[in-house]
């Protein structure tokens, strides 16, 4: 019941993203396959980890406009770390400040499908164009858990995002 209960509220944003008229091969929205290292201790995995990761990011920001673009962002994945694939799901505000230069705050949830802990963080990419719809994204960000006292987590992360 817990699990459903934030699932509909991590959903919830969705509904306040701008309804427009925009194509959404206009905005930054994107599917991102990337490698990256985790620092911290996260009780399942142990600590000080590389992952793997599988996620796509809907977002409102768009490609071609001025940088200084405001937009709540939903994002739904996968890591793979120490043999483990939990999925995750994060919402929150984003906030472009050069161009592909993004910073975004977030609430979500790991291990929606066997063990739910709740967390919150920051994080911030940069896209570098390769193509018209591919982009290398460098990410990186802190995340804390709001049940489990723990050092907050941070990481680094390098992929392949395809809009």
């Amino acid at each position: 019941m817990l699990r459903a209960i934030f699932i509909i509220v991590l959903v919830c944003p969705l509904n306040t993203l701008p309804q427009t008229n925009v194509d959404s091969s206009e905005t930054l929205s994107r599917l991102k396959l990337s490698v990256g290292y985790f620092g911290g201790k996260y009780s399942e995995v142990g600590e000080n980890r590389p992952f793997f990761n599988l996620n796509f990011r809907a977002t409102q920001l768009l490609k071609y406009e001025n940088p200084i673009q405001f937009s709540f962002a939903f994002e739904a994945g996968v890591n793979l770390v120490s043999s483990l694939f939990p999925l995750y799901a994060k919402t929150g505000p984003e906030l472009e400040i050069i161009k592909n230069f993004i910073l975004a705050g977030n609430v979500g949830c790991m291990g929606i499908l066997i063990y739910p802990v709740p967390f919150y963080g920051v994080n911030g990419f940069y896209l570098i164009q390769l193509s018209k719809n591919i982009n290398l994204e460098i990410e990186g960000g802190f995340h804390s858990s709001f049940w489990i006292v723990t050092e907050p987590t941070y990481y680094i992360s390098f992929g392949i995002s395809f809009e």
